[in-house]
């Protein structure tokens, strides 16, 4: 079955990423921020699966979050208030960030539909780039049973590790060293913005030692471009660069 639509590509997308950073994820269940900033977030997917407007991807994740053809289940009260919102003539595709610490996890349903969407190429991850010939990825038979479907699907995203071609090194004369970026824990107020932590003290911080974010970095509240801090205004779509406040989506821009 080809891709129809924005939500059978946000879907395979979801699913690929999970399979790749860990497969026994696929079956857990994750929260909705958690989806929305790290998983799937639109400036990842703007670059690889065509979403030109933040729009169209607040569409279709709202339509995945509301339970559409049973790829994801979740809070029964979130879904039906995001069903019909999706059926208004003007649905407020925004509305699922009220949602922000509901969870959800991907069907049966939907890994078994993902069995026929792999076959597609419009799903099939960015090639990776080769110095010498491809092997042949090798997907051992689970023992005692015979491999499903779904594995099978799975399968078909897996890419063959690849040695990228060395850059030939920068004349001498030229090579122009560039200080880090960083902070410290009294110029964020002591809390990491992603994950609430208490950084610590006295230290030139650049990632966060708990959850790994760029602490260097902001994301804009309406696009999600990251944007250095101090940077007053976003670089792609002009909104106010708002910092993210702790633990929830950032706030909308009125307009």
């Amino acid at each position: 079955m080809p891709v129809r639509d924005d939500l059978d590509r946000l879907f395979v997308s979801l699913v690929h990423t999970v399979r790749e950073r860990a497969p026994g994820d696929v079956h857990r269940p994750f929260e909705v921020l958690e989806l929305v900033q790290d998983i799937v977030p639109y400036r990842a997917l703007r670059r690889t699966r065509g979403f030109d407007a933040n729009e169209d991807y607040e569409h279709a994740m709202t339509r995945l979050l509301s339970g559409e053809r049973g790829y994801m289940r979740g809070d029964a009260k979130m879904q039906d208030t995001l069903r019909e919102e999706l059926a208004t003539p003007h649905p407020d595709t925004a509305l699922f960030r009220e949602f922000a610490r509901n969870h959800v996890a991907i069907t049966e349903e939907g890994l078994a539909a993902l069995a026929g969407l792999a076959d597609d190429p419009a799903t099939a991850p960015p090639p990776a780039v080769r110095t010498s010939a491809p092997t042949q990825p090798v997907v051992a038979e689970p023992t005692g049973r015979r491999m499903s479907a779904v594995s099978a699907a799975f399968a078909a995203f897996q890419t063959p590790t690849s040695t990228p071609a060395a850059a030939p090194p920068a004349p001498e004369s030229t090579m122009a060293v560039t200080p880090m970026r960083f902070v410290t824990a009294g110029q964020l107020g002591g809390k990491c913005r992603y994950c609430n932590a208490t950084l610590p003290d006295g230290r030139k911080l650049v990632f966060c030692p708990f959850c790994g974010h760029d602490l260097t970095m902001q994301q804009c509240p309406s696009c999600s471009t990251e944007l250095e801090l101090g940077w007053k205004f976003c670089v792609t779509c002009g909104r106010a660069a708002t910092a993210p406040v702790t633990g929830e989506f950032p706030a909308q821009q009125g307009g």
